[in-house]
């Protein structure tokens, strides 16, 4: 019984560190707080705002109006005035991901005596370097290509890209077979082949916000 008992005080104690340890992070995805802080002295730092505690709370509320967890420290008065730092930290190419990110830190300190209370970082894609160029557009809907296409295209570099959007039923050939692209946001890239007066030109069709192919028009 008394082994029982122990057993039970061991867990609850556990039980409490980990609850401990829960207040100091904001959002699910929250990466380590070491690992955290090393991003944040080496990122940029975007915006620094001189409020209170609550006045942080509502406002990171406020932002974040689908948060998953949020357990903020209930020690701190809510009068206390605090330092909000916010800090980018470019992470690169993502390749899991398939694009690159980088993390948003958000340190809180007390104005008074630089203490950090509490930390959040977040994942966000990063629209400006996922960006693709004609080029680059062109260049994917050519690779997407079997080796006996691209001996019948006169120049793939020279390959006209423009955005298309179906309003009737449109479908292409992809690798499941077929695909309607209708009412689709995408990247027509043309391309000419020495087959063009017989067979038409070879289109290929992109996503537009992923960039992934979606098929190919089909052919006569």
């Amino acid at each position: 019984m008394k082994k029982i008992i122990i057993i039970i005080v061991a867990l609850l104690g556990i039980l409490g560190v980990a609850s401990s340890i829960r207040t100091t992070g904001f959002i699910d995805k929250v990466p380590s707080s070491t690992g955290l802080q090393t991003k944040a002295n080496e990122g940029k730092k975007v915006s620094e705002v001189k409020t209170t505690w609550k006045g942080f709370i509502d406002s990171y509320l406020k932002e974040h109006p689908d948060i998953k967890f949020f357990n903020p420290r209930e020690d701190i008065k809510e009068d206390l005035k605090v330092r909000v730092v916010k800090t980018e930290y470019r992470n690169g190419y993502d390749e899991k991901a398939g694009h690159y990110s980088y993390a948003l830190i958000t340190n809180v300190y007390d104005e008074k005596t630089g203490e950090l209370l509490t930390s959040s970082g977040e994942y966000k894609k990063d629209d400006a370097k996922n960006q693709k160029t004609e080029a680059d557009i062109r260049q994917i809907a050519y690779q997407s290509l079997s080796e006996e296409s691209k001996k019948t295209i006169i120049n793939w570099k020279t390959a006209k890209v423009e955005e298309y959007k179906a309003a009737d039923e449109h479908e292409v050939a992809s690798k499941k077979g077929k695909a309607d692209i209708k009412d689709k946001d995408t990247y027509k890239v043309t391309f000419s082949t020495t087959d063009d007066a017989i067979l038409g030109t070879i289109n290929v069709y992109l996503d537009k916000n992923s960039y992934e192919v979606i098929g190919v028009d089909f052919r006569n």
